[in-house]
This record gives C-alpha cells, sequence and structure tokens, in this order.
C-alpha cells in the first residue's frame, strides 16, 4: 500500500512538471487568471454593499454621510458582518444592497471592540449565501490571498490580489496579507484560490490611539483580516445583541521590555480580576490559559483571543511553588487614580532607600508625622533601594487601605539601618490633589560633585541632529546638569515652521536649572503642518538624549504648542509607559481620540493651557477615566519673549510637581 501511495505521487508530479512544461509562460498566467477570477466570481455572491446615512461625520461646519464599505453574508436569514469603521459616528440609517440590486434597512445588533467588527441584521425575501469557510489548519505562509469589496458595484465585487503573509497578528486576533486594503473593502472577506473565506478585513492595529489613523493603513502595503473561524464562534453571543469587548485583568510585569524575561509582576492594580483571584507583586507568570509566559509580550498574545467575561488560568511562581488563579476577565478596570503621599525625595541620596527632602502641607505624609531627613526603607515587606522602587510600590496601593511604612532617621544613612532606629507606622494615602504640592519645610539640594575621572557632560544649547530627515530639534541642558543627579525632560512638539532657539532657551532657562529638567524642541518638516509620520521622529529625539544624558524616567513630559497638540497628545497615548506628563497649549484635541483608562504606571498628569472652550469638556472627561488634569485658561504664547512670564509659570510649577510622590 505504501509503494502504491508513493508511486502514485510520484507519478501526479511528474505529470504536472510535464504539463508545465510543456505550457508557454503565457498560458501559465492564464491558468492563474482564470483560477482567481474563479475564486472571485464563487465569493462574491456573499459580499453586499454597506451604505450609512446621517450621523456624526463633519467636514467644516457640515455634516456628511460616509461613503459605501462592504459586508460579508454569515447568516442565510440575513446576517452580516462588516467593518465596525463605518459606525463611529453613529449613522441614523443603515441599508445593504445586495447582489441581486435589493436594498434592505440594516439594524446594527452589535460590536466586536476587540476586532473592529460590527454586526448587521437585514430581513430576508429569500435564503441569502453566507460565505463559506476556509479551515485554519489549510492555511500556509504565502499563499494567495484575493481582497473583495463592493463599494463600486453591488454585482461584481472589486479584487485585490496578494499572499498571506503573517498568522496569528495584533496578539493572535488577525491573520496578514499584503493585498491593497482600503476603508472601500473593509467588512469584505479575504478569500483562498477556492474562493473560501479565510477572514473578514478590519483596519485593526495594536499602535492606534485615535480613530482615524487606521486609513491611514490601507496604502501601507499591509492589510488584516479577522479569521471567519474567530467571528464565527462568536456569532450567537451577537446575535444575542451583546457586545464583545477585549478581556483586560490587571497585571503590569516589571520589565518594559517586551522580549526579555522571566515575567515578574511590579503589581496588580487594585480591584481588579487579577486583585480578586489572588497574584500580587513579585509572582513570576509561567503561563497565562495555554500560552507559556517567557517574555512579556506573551502576555499581550494570551490575552489576545480572550473577550471580557470569559475565565482564564493564571499559572505563577511564588517562593518556589506553582500555584494556579482562575481570573474572571472584565471589559474595563476600576478607574485607578495614583496615590499621593506627599513627600519630596532627596535626588542626589545614592543609599539604600529613599531620603525625604520635604513635606507637602496637608499631605497624608504630614498628617502620618514624617519629616525631612527620614528615609523610607520599606512599603509593607518590600524593600526600597530607589526613588524609582518607592514610585512602582506606590502606584499598586489601594488608598483605601492603610499602607505600612518603615522609617529609619538620619543616622541610618551612615549606620547600615541599625534595629534601634527603625520605626513602622500606617499610613492613609489619597489620591494625588487638585493643588500643585507646597512644602511645609525643604532640605537644601546637596551639591554632588563629579568624579574627577568622569567625562564632563555637554551642557547648553545642544544640536540634535537627525540625519535622514528634514526635522530639526535641539536640546537645553542647564550648565548645572550633574549625571549623579537624574534630570526630566520636558520635549516640546512646536508650532508648524521655523524655532527660534534663543526664544525657548531664554524663557525656560531658568526653570530647566531650578528644576533640573532639559529641554527639547522639534520642529515640523513642512512650514504649515504636523503629519503623523514624523511621530517616530519626535520620539527619536528623546531617545537620543536619553542615550547621552542621566534621565528621570518619572518627569518625562511632552507638550505640543498650537498644531503640535496632536501630534504630542498621540505621542503620549501611545506611550503611556514612557511619558508621565502631557501639556496641550492653545492646540485642538485630535479628533476621535481613543483615551484608554489610567493604570498604574502609565498614568498621566495631564495640563490643558489656552481658551479652547473644548478643554474643559476634554478635562471633565478624563477626570473620570483616572487622570490627574489641570485647565489654566490664559494661552501660552511661545513666541513672546520672556519678560511677564504670567503664561509660563503655572505650567512651569505643573511639570515640578511630577517629582513629588
Amino acid at each position: 500500500m505504501m509503494k502504491f501511495s508513493l508511486l502514485t505521487i510520484c507519478l501526479v508530479l511528474a505529470s504536472t512538471r510535464s504539463i508545465f512544461a510543456e505550457a508557454n509562460p503565457q498560458e501559465i498566467l492564464e491558468f492563474e487568471q482564470k483560477a482567481l477570477q474563479a475564486a472571485g466570481d464563487f465569493a462574491q455572491c456573499s459580499v453586499v454593499q454597506i451604505e450609512t446615512f446621517g450621523g456624526r461625520e463633519v467636514v467644516g461646519d457640515s455634516a456628511v454621510a460616509a461613503g459605501p464599505s462592504t459586508g460579508t453574508i454569515v447568516g442565510a436569514d440575513g446576517w452580516i458582518i462588516t467593518s465596525l469603521f463605518q459606525f463611529r459616528g453613529d449613522p441614523a440609517s443603515i441599508t445593504a444592497l445586495l447582489p441581486d440590486g435589493q436594498r434592505k434597512a440594516a439594524k446594527l445588533v452589535a460590536r466586536d471592540h476587540a476586532r473592529e467588527l460590527a454586526l448587521l441584521k437585514i430581513d430576508v425575501d429569500g435564503a441569502l449565501i453566507p460565505a463559506k469557510p476556509s479551515s485554519k489548519s489549510t492555511w500556509q505562509i504565502g499563499q494567495w490571498t484575493i481582497a473583495l469589496g463592493k463599494t463600486f458595484d453591488v454585482v461584481t465585487a472589486s479584487r485585490s490580489v496578494g499572499i498571506l503573509s503573517a498568522m496569528d497578528r495584533i496578539f493572535g486576533r488577525a491573520i496578514q496579507t499584503d493585498c491593497k486594503i482600503s476603508p472601500h473593502n473593509y467588512g469584505g472577506p479575504l478569500i483562498d484560490i477556492h474562493g473560501q473565506t479565510m477572514g473578514v478585513l478590519a483596519p485593526i492595529d495594536p499602535g492606534i490611539a485615535t480613530e482615524g489613523e487606521v486609513q491611514q493603513w490601507y496604502d501601507s502595503g499591509v492589510g488584516f483580516a479577522i479569521p471567519l473561524e474567530d467571528i464565527l464562534k462568536r456569532l450567537p453571543k451577537m446575535m444575542k445583541g451583546e457586545d464583545i469587548f477585549p478581556g483586560k485583568a490587571g497585571i503590569r510585569p516589571s520589565l518594559n521590555d517586551d522580549f526579555r524575561g522571566p515575567v515578574v509582576l511590579a503589581g496588580v492594580a487594585p480591584g481588579t480580576p487579577a486583585a480578586k483571584a489572588g497574584l500580587k507583586a513579585g509572582d513570576t507568570l509561567l503561563k497565562i490559559g495555554s500560552t507559556e509566559i517567557r517574555w512579556p509580550n506573551h502576555i499581550r498574545h494570551a490575552f489576545g483571543s480572550v473577550d471580557a467575561g470569559e475565565t482564564i488560568s493564571m499559572t505563577i511562581l511564588r517562593e518556589g511553588q506553582p500555584k494556579s488563579f482562575d481570573c474572571q476577565l472584565v471589559k474595563e478596570l476600576p478607574v485607578y487614580q495614583m496615590p499621593y503621599l506627599g513627600i519630596l525625595p532627596e535626588p542626589a541620596f545614592d543609599g539604600m532607600g529613599v531620603k525625604v527632602r520635604a513635606i507637602a502641607a496637608g499631605s497624608p505624609a504630614e498628617k502620618a508625622l514624617l519629616q525631612p531627613g527620614q528615609i523610607i526603607r520599606k512599603i509593607g515587606e518590600h524593600d526600597l533601594s530607589s526613588v524609582d522602587d518607592l514610585d512602582q510600590q506606590l502606584a499598586f496601593i489601594d488608598y483605601r487601605e492603610p499602607a505600612r511604612f518603615e522609617l529609619h532617621g538620619q543616622e541610618a544613612e551612615n549606620d547600615g539601618g541599625k534595629a534601634k532606629s527603625a520605626q513602622k507606622i500606617d499610613i492613609q494615602l489619597t489620591p494625588w490633589p487638585a493643588e500643585n504640592p507646597k512644602a511645609l519645610e525643604q532640605t537644601a539640594l546637596e551639591e554632588v560633585a563629579p568624579p574627577e575621572s568622569a567625562e564632563k557632560p555637554t551642557t547648553g544649547l545642544v544640536s540634535l541632529q537627525m540625519g535622514d530627515v528634514k526635522n530639526q530639534a535641539f536640546a537645553f541642558v542647564p550648565p548645572t546638569y550633574r549625571p549623579a543627579i537624574r534630570h526630566g525632560v520636558l520635549l516640546i512638539v512646536a508650532e508648524p515652521g521655523k524655532v527660534d532657539r534663543k526664544i525657548w532657551v531664554d524663557r525656560w532657562e531658568d526653570f530647566c536649572r531650578d528644576s533640573r529638567f532639559i529641554l527639547i524642541v522639534v520642529a515640523s518638516a513642512a512650514p504649515d503642518a504636523w503629519s503623523m509620520e514624523e511621530l517616530d521622529i519626535i520620539h527619536r529625539s528623546l531617545l537620543m538624549v536619553r542615550g547621552d544624558y542621566k534621565i528621570d524616567g518619572r518627569r518625562i513630559i511632552v507638550g505640543g504648542i498650537g498644531a503640535g497638540s496632536g501630534p504630542a497628545v498621540v505621542l503620549a497615548l501611545q506611550n503611556r509607559d514612557t511619558f508621565r506628563g502631557l501639556w496641550v497649549a492653545g492646540g485642538n484635541i485630535p479628533r476621535g481620540l481613543r483615551m484608554p483608562q489610567s493604570e498604574p504606571m502609565e498614568s498621566l498628569a495631564i495640563l490643558l493651557q489656552g481658551d479652547n472652550p473644548a478643554y474643559p469638556l476634554f478635562a471633565d472627561k478624563i477626570e473620570k477615566l483616572g487622570y490627574r488634569v489641570g485647565v489654566l485658561p490664559r494661552n501660552f504664547d511661545a513666541a513672546a519673549p520672556p519678560k511677564g512670564k504670567a503664561t509660563q509659570e503655572p505650567a512651569q510649577s505643573f511639570f515640578a510637581s511630577l517629582e513629588w510622590l
């Protein structure tokens, strides 16, 4: 039997080679064309055109309807899957144009927010032809794929040919193709060479911060589709009118590097599923569901295909013993607010723990009778080694419950922290106050002389050589900079056009020296506008400074001036693990902004400065999401000489407050 099978395979391969050896290149192209044509003709009977009317889409001052898009039939009785892209503006009416020309009113039944999909229902006169699923088990990287759309014709689908270039993209939610994908065929099927549907095209991307950004992907050579098999698994739930959301647990790994392990938890956000399940700081993640966790990036893959409401098993290593916890994921974590102690740490202290330089009036630290000069050595059972360590521990404390602090007197700085000087007290923390902290008393900042052998750092005005781009950037490093004391960074995305370096340095030199900040200013490539493609360039300027100077990660702020506000906001939201402050001065908030909830170690302090009537409304919205926000009604004038300082001093006070804990 085995010999017969091998002989049969050999004969088939030989005959195939014979056919193609005899065929000329033109005939091969014709075979290929006929196969692609037949696949598209087979599948297009399951594709419809979707039209929306009304809604909140606005151009200038006029409301307009979005153009037609595409839908894929998934139920013979009138069920259609399409892209969520068309329904951001909550259209007043939806219609579906069937392959036979019938126009049917459609109802939006449910949304899948994890995969950017929407489920529609129409009443039908006869059975429709649902898309025939292509089995995942048969897929191979490099196989033919065809993207179909019905924007231009309700009978004949438009077609774009490519290959399957990757699987398990967007943390296991999507497959990737190099077919031409655009808003016109979002919601349409991605089919194989047999006309079977592999997935539904969707503008899904893990890094987007605004809804409109997804449009930029359609001409990038990369497109995504949600596997139809995965959609059909969730279809019964969506048919009941239940929306689907990504599942969240509330864990935070200690490493920011996605590809380095082991994965030890820095903490668990208070009140989250992970906290309720029993996970805590110091646990080492071993497995989530069936996914082995070796790097932080594996966590995203483990949660990528799991929805809110589902229960997942999490296995951890604690004190050398493996333990498993069942965790029911939720769509939204409890609103998180950064806890507030009310101390200013001594930046030059290099011993174990955190030395208190100042106490804020009315703060939990004052009420607990903390004193300048004391050293905080422990929170709970966790030994503190640095200010960053204290910052991380505070981030995961539930301020509704007292936290135990171990304090040592000033003599502990030199005696190794003997037990006789230790004091343990319980402190009830609070959320951050509305007003910036004010010190009751403050010790003088210690002067730290650099080691004689150390290379003298470059200070003053420093040009940042961006190399391959038109953007110009510079940094101002105060002459008082010393590597032994980390500095904050204020990264400015300036108004489009030429930047006057002297004005910026004149206005901010005193602040940079007194509050230990480095100023970075980046100019746009074009004289009249910023583009979202320049986000990486802006971020690059920060990376250059971080590579050359010692930077305090708790005090990195990005500010947008006027038209620079849009890129600054998006950059801050896409890099919340990097930026701790966001300053919007006189510009508009990007339309369609996706503002996530505040989370431990990813909670921005946001300052809105100017008379924009949208600022108070936006401030109210983001306060409810747990962010600390301030509003200054007086406009900031970036071009004015530094004579009055009235428009910059309130902002500088806000930035300086980030040093407090």
